[in-house]
């Protein structure tokens, strides 16, 4: 048996609930291209899972860039449903960084014991393996890392925004 559904319902489950928005090249690069939609990384559900997939190498002799891929025995499922690419020589990205969580009308986000933190705009949180966690609004910075992490996220939220229908 299939049930109907009206378009505003259909489009409401399709919608993000927020999206991160790179402000810098390097959090850009750190992408994989298929994230992307319009310049922005759509986030659908929470929680939302961020943390670092690979690195990136050069090769002194050559001048080439090799990217070194996270190994997941017996086919492990993933621990984050974003894998950025840390190409920098000291991370500022743990493999299991931060999440983002919804609670009612409110974003959290939190740090899953990284080595680095993060900050919402200029305030650091967690860091050094302790965790901690911020609300983050509509317009924040996020920068994965420490300060000087190039990382930056512009925080997207869509709430009380709502699929109007015709008539």
């Amino acid at each position: 048996m299939t049930t109907t559904i009206s378009k505003e319902e259909a489009l409401e489950k399709l919608l993000p609930v927020a999206a991160l928005k790179p402000l810098t090249e390097e959090a850009l690069f750190s992408i994989p291209q298929s994230y992307l939609r319009a310049g922005l990384i759509p986030i659908y559900q929470t929680p939302y899972r961020i943390g670092r997939e690979a690195r990136i190498y050069k090769d002194e002799e050559t001048g080439t860039l090799h990217r070194i891929e996270r190994h997941r025995p017996n086919n492990q499922s993933p621990t984050n449903d974003l894998y950025l690419i840390d190409r920098g020589q000291k991370l500022n990205i743990s493999r299991e960084h931060v999440q983002l969580l919804r609670e009612a009308d409110t974003f959290i986000i939190l740090d899953r014991l990284s080595a680095c933190g993060f900050l919402v705009n200029d305030t650091h949180h967690g860091g050094n393996d302790t965790g901690g966690r911020a609300i983050i609004r509509d317009g924040d910075t996020l920068t994965l890392g420490i300060n000087t992490s190039p990382f930056c996220f512009q925080f997207i939220e869509f709430n009380g925004y709502h699929v109007r229908g015709e008539g």
